[in-house]
């Protein structure tokens, strides 16, 4: 705020603090620090009358540094403004006292700076970098209005970021060095606000400086300018190269490289910078690149302007080589002003400052200077999200953890990432792993001492979970699980023993030969029943006796030939009867007698029975018995004779002994195991995406409303998708179809689209050609942004494993706010492919989601400049603008073509929307344009990203119709913006004349605006009026002169007339 003053005397530095009356301590002396990505210190020394300050009241309270300057007006008078400097106090000083005035001396700190008070160790899991700092700001106070974010870098989530024993300004501090974020602190009317940024677009817009290396007379109201200023060259290196190692694609190349000068020479060479693929190597890899190459070129100067600070930009003129935009990166301010205590004499004062900058096109990256937390051995205990005593892996064997020392209370398997385990043996398929219980103290190591990245390095014992080897059993050595299945090794002398015991089950896999060797005996018990199955042959060698005892029955099946030889003896003992049946014929051969006793000996033939001997035979048969050879004696008592039925056979039913085999799928050869079979092959082919907004056309070529609707919202393998937009926080909808090569596969069915979305879907059974309906598990992002998905597919749990089903992609999506209006009011309406996507890019670049912050900041408060076309200026306008060059050159080449009405409206302004080399969007910072073409131009913008519930209207006026401005448009609102009361919309001045009466503020006089379009913007219940910029009737030299040389000489805006108002009712 410019004022006139009436008078320059008095006090030009002031010390306020809501904890003492004002006036109660007086600046003496001052000398401040700032520095890009630094908190400031300003050490004021101080006198009062009062010796008993309470320093801790001092230091509870909000403090504030007022410092006066002057200005020159346009009518030649002098004027005044004050600069402050909001902060804490962070140390208190009483020192001598002499005369009855006490000397004190504080320390002024913004408070940012109490971060460095706090000291955490904690863990945060899945989140950004920015994410991170705002929940660190948020916890000490800082809230939404005390800090910004002006981000135009794609951050994405870390899995798993440690702050470990530092303080929560250290911490913040050494992962912005790392991603390359400075900060600075913008002085408003009631706090300091910390700004983040990560470009030039970020910086601070600041004023025009004069060289003026000649010393005048002390004044400290003469506007700034600067006194001395040299230049530093450094040689740079020629090249930074990055290398990683990222586990989960071990076989990668992970090497960057980033061109830090052309004329270098060098290179410098990282290892660790902990980044997961190449996209986001390059981006840290020029990251690096800039924090060397924007110190190649470092501007050192001396000025008495009290309005350089740290990250604002000045324009230096009046030099014979170094005419050009700065942006000041470290400036140091010695001030001072006798206080002339008891006299009546005016005080006298002193400012100068000494600055760095460097060049305001350059983007400044903070020295990595903050140290890492070292990574050391910690205990932590294994973390899981059930109830049971089993913790949860993933498929890769990882586990979660809980660390004593993460004070954030998370639990059940929130509290960290998924962590690897060490083992002493691994590769590819084989390996060795002993799964950890829930609740297991394990100790960590961390790769490459980084302690973001740590590792499970073994299970550590406690009284609670005992080492199964202690002072009792300290000779042997045992591997137990918690199930119970247990290999001890006894190595006592003269008693060594192994012990194999499995809780339950023992399945013994060999899949070629085994060998067993026993020098002693073998004893083997088995409680029930035993089988055993050989394909092959069998061969059983005992050199000794082998004596078989079946307490049951004893059934033998042989399906083909039974063979037996006995060199020896062969007796057979039954206690029973012995009963045989033989399906064919029966031959048995003795070489010597054979002896056949029994208490009863029957033989029973069907068709006959024949014995022979010699040349004799008896023969029974259905004929009779028939006995041939020499004599037949039947000798003894008397025989009888008779026909009997025999004795009935007995047969013995046969009791299977193997197990039937298992089924087999189809295909496995026989003998060969499942693992053996090709996996079935599944691929995804399509995707639909069904929760489109539907509006958008297919044109390209330009911004006009014409074309096709855009081409059906669906991905199918080799063609490109249609681009869709769609409501932010809203879950995605689709419809995907995959091809399987056989038959059909049923298990989950998951998506995984990145950091953004993802889909999961149980018990779906995959055929080929099916579509399955999907609704993403997480909601879109809230906010406003462009998303690229390319989304991985896989079926889990199915009787093949986990089945990978390819990748669909990429998707376009537009976030919106909600859906896209077409009101079809204006040449701007219509909902097209380009007017989309410069509308999101637009509003997401900003970093805000509040959508009157989108319309204030993001939209209006990124047009820098106001366009008049100098061609329509009357013969005595070009000729005062002769006397005044500044103002043709903003006219000239600052300014947009005037606003006509062709198809495109004022979609043409996208086209000067410029990108900076890492192709992201950069707000507008050297154009303007006329005031209807601002207000079309975000009246499009806003249709197209869908604002729910709200009215969003153009309306104009024009006073020189002769109407009353009052009538058509907007009442006798009689509120308060931020120029003054506004009696019409039209008969206010955007830069006025204000008087200085104490600390009180007046509007003196107004300007009239003859022409004016402005932004109706209804939201929540509230009318907000954006107005686009400045009219002036033609031919009225002096308004024209008044009014632009104020704008351009006062308004802390580079590049341009920063004319765009507003007010809400």
């Amino acid at each position: 705020m410019v004022l006139l003053s009436s008078t320059l005397r008095g006090r030009v530095l002031r010390f306020d603090t809501p904890a003492l009356a004002r006036n109660t301590l007086l600046v003496s002396g001052v000398v401040g620090e700032e520095r890009l990505s630094h908190p400031y210190r300003f050490h004021l020394d101080l006198v009062s009358t009062r010796p008993d300050m309470d320093a801790a009241e001092l230091m509870r309270a909000p403090a504030r540094l007022a410092m006066k300057e002057g200005v020159d007006l346009v009518d030649r008078r002098r004027g005044i403004r004050t600069r402050v400097t909001h902060g804490t106090v962070a140390s208190f000083e009483q020192r001598e006292s002499a005369a009855g005035w006490v000397v004190y001396r504080a320390t002024l700190v913004p408070r940012l700076w109490r971060l460095s008070l706090a000291v955490h160790s904690r863990i945060f899991v899945d989140k950004t970098i920015p994410e991170i700092v705002e929940e660190v700001l948020r916890e000490n106070g800082l809230t939404e209005e005390d800090r910004e974010f002006r981000l135009s870098g794609a951050y994405g989530k870390k899995e798993y970021v440690v702050q470990h024993r530092e303080t929560d300004l250290a911490f913040v501090s050494r992962w912005l060095e790392h991603e390359g974020i400075f900060y600075f602190f913008r002085q408003e009317e009631e706090r300091e606000r910390v700004v983040f940024a990560d470009s030039p677009e970020g910086y601070e817009g600041g004023e025009e400086l004069p060289y003026r290396p000649m010393a005048g007379e002390e004044d400290w109201f003469r506007p700034g300018r600067v006194r001395e200023i040299a230049c530093r060259t450094s040689l740079l290196p020629r090249e930074v190269v990055l290398r990683e190692y990222n586990w989960r694609t071990p076989s990668a190349g992970l090497e960057v490289r980033e061109t830090v000068s052309e004329e270098g020479a060098g290179t410098v060479y990282e290892y660790g910078e902990h980044y997961k693929d190449v996209e986001e190597g390059r981006r840290l890899a020029r990251i690096r690149a800039e924090e060397r190459r924007c110190r190649g070129r470092m501007f050192a100067g001396r000025s008495d302007a009290k309005g350089l600070r740290a990250g604002r930009v000045f324009r230096l003129t009046g030099h014979y080589r170094f005419d050009e935009r700065y942006v000041v990166v470290e400036v140091r301010h010695d001030a001072t002003q006798s206080l002339a205590l008891g006299s009546p004499a005016a005080p006298v004062a002193r400012y100068g400052n000494e600055f760095t900058a460097i060049p305001a096109e350059e983007a400044f990256r903070p020295e990595r200077r903050t140290p890492w937390p070292k990574g050391e051995t910690w205990n932590a205990r294994i973390d899981a999200a059930g109830d049971g005593e089993y913790a949860e892996l993933d498929g890769e064997g990882r586990y979660k953890v809980q660390l004593p020392l993460d004070a954030s209370g998370r639990g059940g398997g929130t509290a960290s990432r998924w962590v690897r385990k060490m083992e002493p043996y691994g590769g590819a398929g084989y390996g060795i792993h002993f799964p950890l219980h829930k609740g297991t103290e394990v100790v960590l190591t961390h790769v490459n001492g980084d302690v973001d990245r740590p590792v499970i390095a073994g299970a550590a014992t406690n009284p609670e979970t005992r080492s199964p080897v202690v002072d009792e059993n300290q000779t042997q050595s045992v591997i137990r699980t918690a199930g119970r299945n247990e290999i001890r090794i006894e190595d006592v002398k003269g008693a060594e023993v192994i012990r194999v015991t499995a809780e339950r089950d023992w399945e013994l896999i060999v899949r070629n030969d085994a060998r067993e060797q026993i020098a002693n005996n073998r004893t083997v018990v088995v409680g029930k029943d035993e089988v055993a199955l050989v394909r092959g042959y069998a061969h059983e060698t005992v050199e000794g006796k082998r004596f078989v005892k079946v307490v049951g029955d004893l059934h033998e099946t042989i399906l083909g030939n039974g063979i037996r030889e006995i060199k020896g003896t062969r007796s057979t003992r039954v206690a029973g009867s012995v009963v045989e049946e033989v399906a064919g014929s029966r031959s048995e051969q003795v070489k010597g007698p054979v002896y056949l006793k029994g208490a009863q000996v029957v033989i029973e033939a069907e068709s006959g029975v024949t014995l022979k001997c010699g040349g004799h035979s008896v023969v029974i048969d259905a004929a009779g018995v028939t006995a041939t050879g020499g004599t037949v004696t039947l000798d003894g008592k008397p025989t009888k004779i008779d026909k009997g039925p025999g004795s009935p056979a007995m047969a013995a039913k046969a009791v299977p002994l193997l197990e039937p085999d298992r089924p087999r799928r189809p295909g496995s050869a026989g003998g060969e195991s499942a693992e053996d079979e090709l996996p079935i092959k599944v691929e995804v082919v399509a995707v639909k995406f069904v929760s489109d907004h539907g509006l958008m056309k297919d044109r390209r070529g330009n911004f006009f409303n014409e074309g096709d609707p855009v081409p059906e919202p669906e991905w199918e393998r080799g063609r490109e998708m249609g681009r869709i937009s769609h409501t932010k926080n809203r879950h995605l909808e689709i419809d995907a179809t995959f091809q399987v090569d056989s038959g059909s596969l049923t298990g989950t069915l998951v998506g995984m689209g990145g950091a953004f979305v993802s889909f999961r879907k149980e018990n779906v059974t995959l055929a080929s050609g099916q579509a399955v309906r999907m609704t993403s598990e997480e909601p879109l992002p809230d906010k406003v942004q462009s998303v690229l998905l390319r989304i991985e597919w896989r079926l889990e749990g199915t009787a093949e494993g986990d089945v990978a089903c390819g990748t669909s992609g990429p998707h376009r999506i537009y976030v919106t706010y909600g859906t896209p209006i077409d009101a079809q009011a204006e040449r701007e309406d219509g909902i097209t492919v380009k007017r989309m996507r410069h509308a999101v890019e637009w509003v997401a670049s900003s970093g805000k989601k509040d959508p009157l912050e989108i319309v204030r900041w993001s939209l209006f408060e990124r047009f820098p400049g106001y366009r008049l076309d100098f061609d329509m200026l009357s013969a005595s306008d070009k000729r005062l603008l002769e006397d005044h060059p500044e103002l043709r050159v903003a006219l000239e080449t600052n300014g947009f073509p005037r606003y006509t009405w062709k198809k495109s409206g004022a979609w043409r302004l996208a086209k000067s929307i410029k990108y900076g080399p890492d192709k992201k969007l950069k707000p507008l910072a050297d154009f303007g344009a006329e005031c209807q073409a601002m207000v079309h131009f975000t009246y499009g913008v806003l249709h197209q990203v869908g604002i729910p519930g709200a009215d969003i209207q153009y309306v104009t006026a024009d006073v020189r119709d002769g109407h009353d401005p009052s009538e058509p448009v907007i009442q006798d609102h009689g509120k308060t913006g931020p120029y003054g009361p506004k009696p019409k919309p039209y008969e206010y001045a955007l830069v006025g004349r204000v008087m200085e009466e104490g600390d009180e503020y007046t509007f003196e006089e107004a300007r009239t605006n003859s022409f004016e379009a402005y932004l109706r913007f209804t939201h929540e219940g509230k009318e907000h009026w954006f107005g686009g910029g400045l009219g002036s009737e033609r031919g009225r030299s002096e308004l024209l002169s008044t009014v632009f040389a104020g704008v351009v000489e006062y308004l802390p805006i580079s590049g341009g007339i920063h004319v765009t108002d507003y007010w809400e009712i």
